[in-house]
């Protein structure tokens, strides 16, 4: 974070190590949602730098209203992807699996475990409403900082038909 002055005003910048500075938030969902299930799916989005004073807006299509997302005290489900991820990763006997190749050459996986999970305080969090069509949408989200700067984000997924 970067705290920036100007006399008595400041506002704070967010910037993710190794990422673009434009990169502000991570939008989530299911890669697939299901048309049919009766368990909704949730659209996330983690705005790194958002606190109760900011205010997120979604739509899913050009023509839907814009609609204000809550702020939640949950584990960001992207996060919990990544963990998951890795721990699966990290069971695989990679040396063993390519042990036939003499040109490859491997020791144990690489690195650590993530930390442990936490509820975000930077979290919005809403149901994906049922009754999309079959296809890939896109999801919109923007974002009104507690300094009253603006921030733009889209994501797509997928509805199937099952």
């Amino acid at each position: 974070a970067f705290i920036n002055f100007s006399g008595s005003d400041y506002t704070i910048d967010y910037k993710v190590a190794g990422s673009a500075e434009d990169h502000q938030m991570n939008i989530h969902t299911p890669r697939a949602v299901s048309s049919t299930s009766e368990e909704p799916a949730k659209l996330s989005v983690n705005f790194f730098n958002g606190n109760e004073r900011t205010t997120v807006r979604y739509r899913i299509g050009k023509d839907a209203m814009w609609t204000e997302m809550p702020l939640v005290s949950a584990v960001d489900p992207y996060y919990e992807l990544l963990s998951q991820r890795w721990e699966d990763f990290r069971t695989l006997d990679l040396p063993a699996m390519w042990s036939d190749n003499p040109d490859l050459k491997m020791s144990a996986f690489p690195g650590g475990r993530l930390p442990g999970r936490a509820e975000s305080t930077h979290l919005w969090q809403v149901d994906i409403p049922t009754g999309l069509s079959a296809g890939t949408h896109v999801v919109e989200v923007w974002v009104t900082d507690m300094f009253g700067r603006e921030y733009h984000d889209a994501h797509s997924f997928r509805v199937v038909a099952e």
